[in-house]
């Protein structure tokens, strides 16, 4: 409900160890982008993002998107490593996970049972000293501008 979205809002602005954007192109709002267990000492946070209108996935929003997010993990707040889960059946991130330098990371897998079934998270990460290359090799590549607001 809008109340909930709200209460929900407000509590995210209260958070230290998380930070929430609205992704939006053309004004548009298309899903969130989120970091989360940020960790200031040691430097680490984990991330995610939702795409909610389908007929937006798989045209590079999540490729701005994420390119957007590692140069403010890397540069404005200068963390070491970035972290995400992703469902191992989910080829599609796993493959742009791993265009822009994530590496699975060995033996480091959750299994969940969901509606009766299990299903594995596998967890990938990428280090700052990835980002150098990363960023050369995609600076200049995205026509579109994808605006990632705070919550």
């Amino acid at each position: 409900t809008k109340k909930e979205h709200a209460q929900w809002i407000k509590k995210l602005k209260t958070k230290t160890t998380e930070k929430t954007w609205i992704i939006k192109l053309k004004g548009r709002p298309l899903g969130v982008v989120s970091l989360s267990n940020i960790n200031y000492r040691k430097k680490t946070a984990n991330w995610g993002f939702y795409i909610a209108d389908e007929s937006y996935q798989g045209k590079g929003i999540g490729s701005v998107t994420l390119y957007r997010l590692m140069k403010y993990v890397f540069e404005a707040l200068c963390f070491n490593r970035m972290n995400t889960w992703v469902l191992e059946d989910n080829t599609n991130a796993i493959k742009m996970y791993e265009k822009f330098g994530f590496k699975k990371e060995k033996n480091n897998i959750i299994q969940t049972e969901r509606n009766g079934k299990m299903i594995t998270f596998i967890n990938m990460s990428i280090s700052e000293d990835n980002w150098p290359c990363i960023n050369r090799k995609f600076k200049n590549s995205y026509p579109i501008t994808v605006g990632m607001l705070e919550g």
